[in-house]
């Protein structure tokens, strides 16, 4: 069912440099919905996007600041079959203190990875990722710690089968799949990796090669994360756990794999199996098993720009 579409809902993500030095995201929890998320309404009538993301946020938190570069959207259906659209600011908090009230009970400055795993919504962790990697460029001696996890990657868009004459294993990214990759730099930002590897084919190779250029890095390609293995792709991952790896595989690799870890390890799901073209699974876990994986769903954009260390935060006048 196709309804009709929303634009009128803004939102901001607030910013600010930590006691320790690092940059910490403000996140809200709903007192209705029981949610933790970023600060967002509904515009009133008449009111343009950007003066409703500052609004929304000072009736939310009670902090005051600079609202600054505008971060990619969010498109949804809710269950009514309505395509919502949320926009979405960053803002430099510089003042306030935060109340609950009616809508709003908690408020918790939180490092960025620890934003991605409080956040309920995996549409808004991707933002949490784009955020960090753009103030990691701005402001390079703020960089917050960055945790290692093995990130269980889905090859981006391939161009379509029909219009390839080639082999399979050979079709290239369509440009939207260029875009996603080059997105997937900004895991960088929160993660430290020490290896990208990838199954064998084009696509998967091409998905990973931005992120494991901005890291210097090579990326290693194996047969054992190619399709119809399900046993060598848990092997691979059982082997980086704990390590910081990227790790590239088709849809129906990722499905399997998450699989035989919730039926071995009793892993945890913060969110339903989801396998996009270009999401990432982050999983986490110790010397013996994973524990839980976090579902990160990178939107089909060019998130970053063409040089995320030339961005320059657009201050807007508002009443």
């Amino acid at each position: 069912m196709t309804g009709q579409t929303h634009t009128s809902t803004s939102g901001a993500l607030p910013w600010r440099v930590g006691a320790r030095g690092t940059i910490e995201f403000g996140l809200v929890h709903r007192r209705k919905r029981g949610d933790w998320s970023i600060p967002k309404g509904r515009a009133d009538p008449g009111e343009v996007a950007h003066a409703c993301a500052y609004r929304e946020l000072r009736e939310e938190t009670g902090l005051d600041g600079v609202l600054g570069e505008e971060l990619p959207s969010i498109r949804y259906r809710d269950r009514a079959g309505h395509e919502k659209i949320v926009r979405y600011w960053s803002m430099e908090a510089m003042a306030g203190t935060f109340s609950p009230n009616s809508e709003i009970d908690d408020f918790r400055w939180v490092r960025p990875t620890t934003a991605l795993h409080l956040l309920t919504h995996a549409r808004e962790r991707a933002l949490a990722l784009i955020l960090a990697h753009r103030l990691a460029a701005l402001h390079p001696h703020l960089a917050s710690p960055r945790d290692r996890a093995t990130l269980v990657i889905r090859g981006a868009a391939a161009v379509s089968s029909t219009e390839w004459d080639g082999s399979d294993a050979t079709r290239p990214l369509a440009d939207a799949g260029r875009h996603v990759a080059q997105a997937l730099t900004a895991i960088a930002a929160a993660f430290e990796l020490s290896s990208v590897l990838s199954a064998t084919t084009v696509r998967s190779v091409e998905t990973l090669a931005p992120l494991a250029r901005s890291l210097h890095l090579d990326v290693d390609t194996t047969p054992m994360l190619d399709e119809d293995r399900p046993v060598q792709n848990l092997s691979v991952v059982d082997a980086v756990r704990g390590a910081g790896a990227a790790v590239c595989m088709h849809e129906w690799s990722v499905r399997e794999l998450l699989t035989r870890l919730h039926r071995r390890d009793r892993i945890r799901f913060a969110s339903p199996v989801r396998v996009r073209r270009g999401s990432a699974w982050v999983l986490t876990g110790d010397a013996r098993a994973y524990r839980s994986a976090l579902y990160v769903p990178i939107p089909d954009a060019d998130l970053l720009g063409a040089d995320a260390s030339r961005v320059v935060p657009m201050v807007h006048a508002l009443p």
